[in-house]
């Protein structure tokens, strides 16, 4: 039998949506990790989410977009796990400075972080402590193609 778990979290403004899905195996996901409301609700779910993942391994992340209430908590959700898959958008340099340019630095939790995630968000995955991350994949516009950077 398949049984399969998914909850969207009440973070407020942002997303935080996890599932899990068993037959013989566990499966975990999440799509978005983010807020720019306050931090305790998204910070107590992701240490719940985190405290319940098969042998600390997340089999798949899906990074929406690259706002920052979709992407400001990934630290916190990677720290001390291994991810087996990461699925975000490409933006070439020109199109992260306009996401950062349409941010208001007062408005973003940390802005700084923000930014250093915007210059490479490849680099920073990888650069997060006590993280294996064994798979980033981009998505190319709407057209599904994948690229991998190795």
């Amino acid at each position: 039998m398949i049984h399969s778990e998914f909850k969207f979290h009440p973070i407020g403004q942002g997303s935080f949506y996890t599932g899990k899905i068993r037959f013989r195996n566990e499966i975990s996901l999440v799509y978005d990790c983010g807020t720019i409301s306050e931090r305790p609700y998204l910070l107590d779910s992701i240490e719940t989410f985190k405290g319940d993942l098969y042998k600390k391994t997340l089999d798949l992340l899906i990074l929406s977009h690259l706002d920052d209430d979709h992407v400001n908590e990934i630290k916190n959700l990677l720290d001390g796990v291994t991810c087996e898959r990461i699925y975000l958008p490409y933006l070439t340099p020109l199109q992260r400075l306009y996401v950062a340019i349409r941010h208001n630095p007062r408005e973003t939790n940390d802005f700084d972080d923000f930014i250093a995630f915007l210059k490479s968000p490849h680099e920073y995955i990888l650069n997060i402590e006590k993280t294996q991350i064994k798979e980033i994949n981009y998505i190319f516009g709407n057209s599904g193609n994948l690229f991998r950077p190795d």
